[in-house]
């Protein structure tokens, strides 16, 4: 693309962004829409500059590689579609997330709605509008339902693999290793336990990577197109998961160390760091309620920060040690790649030490809950240099063996990478069936047995954000029993009695005062929900 044209693309998205900065008072008063009109924008931005750098990041694959990625791609995604069932991995967060993408979609407001009797209480998206917005796309062009969000996700989560392999052979030019790599990432075992369900895990380590991606190139071409698309794709990963951010500390830290300079193009950075400050306008909104939201909100855990590091941390130790993550073998195959790439690749050993190590911190001092599907994060790094250990052990040469002893070694070393690597499977899938299955697939199930009731509930939110199920919340019926009631006798009303019910949703003064009766009961080895019939 010609100097003038880059030119001209970038001073036209800046302008932009500022009078949406500008004028965002006279845009709407809701900080919801103005995050939306600003994902479009970030969106349409990574788009452009994606499709700009295409040949520089997807291009002269050899042949070979290419079928082997595709039969590596295939295979994990039958074993997600088709083997592993589909959850619910953190009960409300991920229905918030899908209601939010149905709003999106259909009212083009970035809203998250309870619903009530013949209205709903609606209010500005207080979670990270990213994965939200990206759900809501292909809902609005007919292509999923959002019933069908997780599949979406795991198509995702799909592209990462191939992600990593380019990742790799951009960092260390070599596509055996980065096939290694990519083949250890997609059997993963703690990639395929959560990438199958519907939260947000799967796209933040898509423009994780991609930010990655782009910021290598950017390091090597120099150039506005690779700068641009590593700032949008930066800025759209912090709108998914805020602490990603952090990841600028290991980019800074290699960009340092190999000394880059930009003394014939100084302007390239000054535009980039002008379009990265201009955005962060647009995102400190989100970012502070959405720290509000996980400060006060019932996600916390009553420990100190101090405490929970100390108590996470050793629950993580103890985890590798006890091959929870990964056997003991991977980490004695760490320490042999960590000693590899320091011969050779002492920068980019840096570079993927730094990221570890933060984000184990990060993850380990957070007081939030469920926090350890975000361990793939700084699992990455760890996958990266375990690949790098495997092909050091293959490509050792030593004059003390012979040439046949050495290629027996190589053939048991290989047979011993795909058995290691398989036998992730079997533990994963044990680990998903641990995860709530019944009530990821309870809401389609109620849509057809009760078509003509209405059905109150603690997170009525649960059935109205992926059914046409009549759903009320309790509160709401506590709060307006009497118009309610009139309204709906002679009807039928069904009572869940979720595990949110009590924490004052109305759900005691319900069983208190209407004796509700078993009407329908779903279980499984692990899971029994009932449904309960009140009589009006």
């Amino acid at each position: 693309m010609p100097k003038r044209v880059e030119l001209i693309i970038t001073i036209a998205l800046v302008l932009i962004i500022v009078l949406l900065v500008l004028f965002k008072t006279s845009i709407s008063k809701s900080i919801g829409s103005v995050l939306l009109i600003s994902m479009y924008i970030i969106l349409i931005g990574f788009l452009i500059f994606l499709f700009v750098n295409f040949k520089k990041i997807f291009c002269k694959i050899q042949k070979k590689t290419v079928l082997i990625l595709a039969i590596i791609i295939i295979c994990s995604l039958i074993i997600k579609l088709f083997i592993f069932p589909q959850f619910l991995g953190v009960y409300m967060d991920e229905v918030m997330r899908i209601d939010a993408a149905n709003n999106i979609a259909l009212t083009d407001k970035a809203i998250i709605c309870e619903p009530g009797f013949n209205k709903e209480f609606c209010e500005d998206i207080f979670v990270p509008i990213g994965w939200p917005f990206l759900m809501s796309l292909p809902i609005k062009i007919g292509f999923f339902s959002n019933s069908a969000l997780i599949d979406y996700s795991i198509m995702i989560g799909v592209l990462n693999i191939l992600l990593i392999f380019f990742l790799v052979r951009l960092i260390f030019k070599n596509e055996n290793f980065a096939l290694l790599a990519a083949f250890i990432f997609a059997f993963d075992k703690l990639n395929l336990a959560w990438s199958i369900s519907g939260n947000d895990l799967n796209a933040s380590i898509f423009f994780l990577l991609i930010s990655t991606i782009a910021f290598f190139l950017f390091m090597k071409e120099q150039n506005l197109k690779s700068g641009l698309l590593f700032a949008f794709s930066f800025i759209f990963m912090i709108y998914i998961r805020t602490e990603l951010l952090l990841i600028i500390i290991p980019f800074a830290a290699i960009f340092f160390a190999k000394r880059i300079s930009f003394k014939q193009n100084f302007k390239i950075p000054i535009l980039i760091i002008l379009i990265f400050l201009i955005i962060l306008l647009l995102f400190m909104p989100t970012l502070a309620q959405t720290q509000k939201n996980f400060r006060h909100g019932d996600m916390a855990e009553e420990l100190s920060t101090k405490e929970t590091f100390l108590l996470q941390s050793k629950d993580i130790l103890y985890r590798l040690v006890d091959s929870t993550y990964y056997s003991i073998f991977y980490i004695i195959i760490f320490a042999v790649g960590i000693i590899g790439m320091y011969s050779k690749f002492k920068k980019e050993l840096l570079f993927l030490l730094t990221w570890l190590i933060l984000f184990f911190i990060v993850y380990n001092v957070s007081n939030i809950k469920f926090i350890h599907k975000y361990y793939l994060v700084m699992f990455i790094p760890l996958i990266i240099i375990i690949s790098y250990g495997f092909r050091y052990i293959y490509n050792y040469k030593s004059d003390s063996l012979k040439k046949n002893n050495w290629k027996v070694i190589r053939q048991v070393c290989t047979a011993l990478v795909i058995i290691l690597i398989c036998s992730n499977v079997l533990p994963a899938f044990q680990e998903s069936q641990n995860n709530r299955i019944l009530l990821a697939k309870l809401p389609h199930l109620l849509e057809k047995d009760i078509e003509e009731c209405y059905l109150l509930s603690g997170e009525a939110i649960l059935f109205s954000s992926i059914t046409n199920i009549k759903a009320i919340t309790a509160s709401d019926f506590a709060a307006r029993e009497g118009e309610i009631i009139n309204s709906l006798r002679g009807q039928c009303l069904l009572f869940f009695d979720d595990f949110y019910c009590d924490r004052g949703k109305g759900c005691d003064y319900i069983k208190d005062n209407y004796n509700p009766q078993p009407y329908l009961e779903y279980k499984n080895t692990r899971e029994k929900y009932i449904i309960y019939k009140l009589e009006i």
